[in-house]
């Protein structure tokens, strides 16, 4: 026997305290179940699939499978007892639906010193991506000869952000809040743009002084008397950030239990079915910081919660040869979601209204929101994982899970970016999420 099979055998039998269980040297192919004193009290006779009665049920241990009837050939001892398994989780999930980070149909033609061209949004969610990252399982039970009980916990979150400068915002602007007046010249009084010599909100030039009391052309932009507002002087100010700061947050958790029921072990195969209940949480965030421009310091935090729960049933197949198992697995859960999204955040903050050079109604803004809505969301899993075993009660595992959640809401697609302040919509709740996973773990008496 190799060395680092010998020590990694040690090493277990030492974390696998099991109260009479006998150990002798392990034997490679499907002779790992032969010899005279087999590992917890089996032994094999002239059938090598044959075996004797052992111990009774302890923890993390095992007992005669004598509900399967007698030793049979092709039959192998099944644990029972106690189990726990673990997996590390390698885990992606899709990107929500791309948005354009500000209105796509506030994008327009402007016309800026001169030059004309098209004002559009700088940044949409492209960049959230669907990079792997680390992730938890665990499951735990008690499984006798034929039924039982499994609990399973999953946990694991990631976050990507992005930053960028020089970023273009066009929100939805119903009450033309970003209009104002311009001071080109620097005289302190807004721009007469339209030429109809009312300058805005400051008043009207009627010309050069023709005593007594008249006035001629040619005027001579000075203001000689008061004259109603003239909002045809006023500009639409464009929105661009000096500096951006975006994120994007998802966080999976969910717990679930079931009662199981496996057949006996038949030609080195063997079923179990089970059936329960699950819990699925999956929410996710989105936001922003932004600062510079007419619209300095706004910033946004969105979280869109999906609680998940309802009946859930699976199976799992397992087959077995000598040191190595082949199994596979399938659940499927009839959920109600019941989502709520809520909001926070606040628009120029550093805003300063009805001065020049800048939008003359704008003011700083505090705003929050919250939707909520039930649908239905049915989730299915598959699991395919293959095992090594290094002693009878404990095996290295490796394997893909993937999941489907169907009625997920995302937090980025659900806001609406409009001024005076941003709001939630509550139409894009059921978008589908695909959670693919690579496992590596281990797991005792299972």
């Amino acid at each position: 026997m190799s060395r680092w099979r010998y020590i990694t055998y040690l090493v277990c039998v030492a974390l696998l305290p099991v109260a009479g269980a006998g150990a002798t040297e392990p034997m490679s192919g499907d002779s790992w179940w032969q010899g005279q004193q087999l590992m917890g009290g089996y032994a094999a006779a002239s059938d090598p699939y044959a075996y004797a009665a052992g111990p009774a049920q302890q923890t993390f241990g095992y007992e005669d499978y004598a509900s399967c009837g007698p030793a049979i050939p092709q039959q192998l001892p099944t644990n029972c007892g106690y189990f726990f398994q673990y997996d590390y989780l390698l885990w992606s999930v899709n990107a929500p639906r791309v948005t354009t980070i500000g209105d796509a149909s506030s994008e327009r033609t402007v016309n800026v010193g001169g030059v004309s061209y098209h004002f559009t949004n700088s940044l949409d969610t492209s960049w959230i991506g669907e990079e792997f990252h680390s992730g938890h399982r665990w499951e735990f039970g008690n499984q006798g000869e034929q039924d039982g009980w499994i609990g399973s916990v999953l946990y694991g979150s990631y976050e990507e952000s992005l930053s960028a400068s020089g970023v273009n915002f066009a929100p939805i602007d119903p009450y033309n809040l970003l209009a104002g007046y311009e001071d080109l010249n620097g005289d302190g009084i807004d721009d007469d743009r339209n030429g109809n010599h009312v300058f805005g909100r400051y008043g009207e030039d009627l010309g050069t002084p023709d005593p007594p009391n008249g006035f001629t052309p040619p005027f001579d932009n000075v203001i000689d008397q008061a004259a109603p507002t003239d909002v045809g002087d006023q500009v639409l100010y464009l929105v661009t950030f000096g500096n951006f700061q975006v994120h994007n947050t998802t966080t999976l958790a969910g717990v679930e239990f079931m009662y199981s029921h496996r057949t006996c072990m038949s030609d080195r195969n063997q079923w179990t079915w089970f059936g329960g209940v699950r819990y699925l949480s999956v929410e996710d965030q989105f936001g922003f910081t932004a600062t510079g421009g007419i619209l300095d310091a706004t910033s946004l935090d969105t979280t869109v919660h999906n609680n998940v729960v309802g009946p859930q049933v699976g199976g799992r197949w397992v087959h077995r040869r000598g040191w190595f198992s082949l199994s596979a697995e399938g659940r499927f859960l009839a959920g109600l979601n019941a989502q709520r999204g809520t909001m926070t955040g606040q628009i120029a903050t550093n805003a300063q209204a009805t001065g020049l050079n800048e939008p003359a109604a704008l003011t700083a803004t505090a705003f929050n929101d919250a939707v909520s809505d039930e649908v239905f969301s049915p989730i299915g899993e598959v699991r395919v994982d293959s095992r090594y075993f290094i002693n009878r009660f404990a095996a290295f595992r490796v394997g893909y899970t993937g999941i489907y959640a169907g009625g997920i809401s995302r937090a980025a697609p659900k806001v609406v970016y409009e001024l005076p302040h941003f709001w939630l919509s509550n139409t894009a709740s059921r978008e589908g999420m695909f959670i693919h996973a690579l496992t590596f773990g281990f797991e005792l008496n299972r």
